[in-house]
């Protein structure tokens, strides 16, 4: 938006939409994204000339990224203070449990004089929009819209009878409770839907476009809504050589694992069912000698008997154990998962040591459990935590 002045012009920049802005001579200039070429040049730049990444790498990262120019350059600035490649840096990104303030940086670090993070910028469009009437639907209109494809959506998808039951529902569960005889008040109508995803275009998390057919939503996304990404990535799908997960027949699942916290790639070296006696080693460093009560979260399932714990070799000094347990979960259909049960066991913080410490779970009969995500940290008075959370993706087989 450009106005003359006798000295020169005036460009003030924003990221709404709004009708009122085009008055009164003022002029609109949409600013959209970087072409894959561009994005990718804008990336290489910010990375450093002294960096060498694999072009596939390269590529595939700015398509994540959305090719949004804030996305790049704050990714470049997170990947430049720890030290990772495009590679690296992607498998954080495809990893669903992270949010967006885990992956970029923080307020302190961003580059280029930049004063919002990621998560602080998109949330600046999305909140305002929430505002608008109707109020409280452009958020999870958003999200169901970003379970799509946001190159094209037909717009008539985002009011259909399931998606408007969609908005219903959340409405219902956000609004106030409605008073006797307007039980109907949280019902959505297409129109209603309409106007929710323009408080969307206002804000600019969204693009329409005309087309034949009505319309067609684009989002600016970052990241993918389908399942090639972090926990639902099957093996032959990962960057190295595949090995056998729990996609596979359970006759082929190794009995051992070895497992490496911030080493070992879950995608790669984890895998779900265990039919076979072995022994499931995972190994972490740590940087301190700790003291206190240390507690070890296992979420698990098993058909017979359970599997023992060891730390660093020690049974004697675990108070408590994995549940015994006749689930089947692992000749169940894909519709159907194994019944975890989640067990505390406790010990002292001061069988761990400083550098390299072992959890083993030695097994007799088909069992199985969920990888780790964080290491013991305990200190005196200050309980303790390794927990094993990996979710198990819907529609794969035990």
């Amino acid at each position: 938006m450009a106005a003359t002045r006798p000295t020169g012009r005036t460009v003030v920049t924003t990221r709404r939409l709004d009708g009122a802005l085009t008055h009164n001579g003022r002029r609109l200039v949409p600013v959209g994204l970087f072409t894959p070429r561009e994005a990718a040049a804008c990336l290489s730049a910010a990375l450093g000339a002294h960096r060498d990444e694999a072009a596939e790498h390269l590529h595939a990262l700015v398509e994540d990224l959305g090719f949004l120019p804030l996305a790049l350059s704050q990714a470049a600035a997170y990947m430049a203070d720890r030290g990772l490649d495009c590679a690296a840096y992607r498998r954080r990104f495809t990893d669903r449990r992270r949010t967006l303030a885990e992956i970029f940086p923080e307020a302190g670090a961003l580059p280029d004089d930049q004063r919002g993070t990621l998560a602080t910028t998109w949330s600046l469009s999305i909140e305002p929009a929430d505002q608008l009437a109707p109020v409280g639907l452009a958020r999870p209109l958003l999200e169901l819209a970003g379970m799509l494809d946001a190159n094209g959506i037909p717009a008539a998808v985002l009011s259909s009878p399931p998606a408007l039951a969609h908005l219903a529902s959340r409405r219902a569960r956000t609004a106030p409770a409605p008073a006797a005889g307007d039980a109907g008040e949280a019902a959505v109508d297409p129109e209603t839907a309409g106007d929710a995803l323009h408080c969307l275009r206002r804000l600019n998390p969204v693009e329409l476009a005309a087309d034949a057919a009505g319309g067609v939503v684009r989002l600016w996304q970052i990241g993918r809504a389908d399942r090639t990404g972090g926990e639902f990535a099957l093996a032959t799908q990962a960057p190295a050589m595949p090995s056998p997960r729990d996609h596979v027949k359970p006759g082929l699942v190794p009995a051992s694992l070895d497992f490496t916290v911030g080493k070992d790639w879950e995608p790669e070296s984890w895998y779900y069912a265990q039919t076979e006696p072995g022994v499931w080693k995972v190994h972490f460093p740590l940087a301190k000698a700790l003291d206190g009560t240390a507690y070890l979260t296992v979420s698990s399932s098993t058909q017979g008997k359970p599997p023992t714990v060891t730390v660093n070799g020690t049974a004697a000094a675990i108070v408590g154990s994995l549940p015994n347990g006749g689930d089947s979960g692992i000749s169940r259909q894909a519709d159907r998962s194994a019944v975890r049960v989640l067990s505390v066991l406790t010990f002292p913080a001061s069988l761990l040591t400083v550098g390299d410490n072992t959890v083993n779970s030695p097994t007799a009969t088909a069992s199985r459990s969920r990888p780790p995500t964080r290491r013991p940290a305990a200190s005196a008075g200050t309980p303790s935590s390794l927990r094993w959370t990996r979710r198990r993706p819907p529609g794969r087989p035990g």
